[in-house]
């Protein structure tokens, strides 16, 4: 019986999740009024009791490595991030003046971030629905 591809993709379902959630949080404190203050903390923090990551205590989400069973070169976490060269360029890139619109500018920003962020949680949703799905095969093939 395989254990490990049934548990990293729970794992890596999990850790999906809590990235977007993480995601809607920092949404809700961009989008806060000016004076209120930072007022709900990283989700692992939360679960885990702690009011900030050190060495004794690092994040679990972040230092956490799941290679794919079948292809170990693939990684089932962390997902995949934008090449530091991609970053770097966009660096370079002159700033855009706000403009008289840049209210509008900010909340087309901040609904490009929750469609990111439903994206993100609706792959891992459809991953979780597959490993259920392979689950049941399994069950049902024993």
């Amino acid at each position: 019986m395989r254990v490990y591809p049934e548990l990293a993709d729970r794992l890596a379902d999990l850790f999906g999740r809590l990235a977007a959630m993480d995601v809607e949080i920092s949404d809700l404190h961009h989008s806060r009024p000016a004076g209120v203050p930072l007022h709900l903390a990283n989700v692992e923090l939360e679960a885990r009791g702690l009011t900030s990551f050190s060495t004794v205590n690092p994040s679990i989400a972040r230092d956490l490595r799941l290679p794919a069973w079948e292809n170990g070169a693939a990684a089932l976490w962390p997902p995949p991030e934008v090449p530091l060269a991609v970053l770097a360029a966009a660096t370079f890139a002159p700033s855009p003046h706000a403009g008289p619109n840049w209210f509008a500018n900010k909340q087309a920003k901040a609904a490009a971030a929750r469609a990111d962020a439903v994206r993100v949680a609706r792959h891992y949703a459809e991953a979780h629905r597959d490993r259920e799905e392979r689950e049941n095969r399994r069950r049902h093939s024993r």
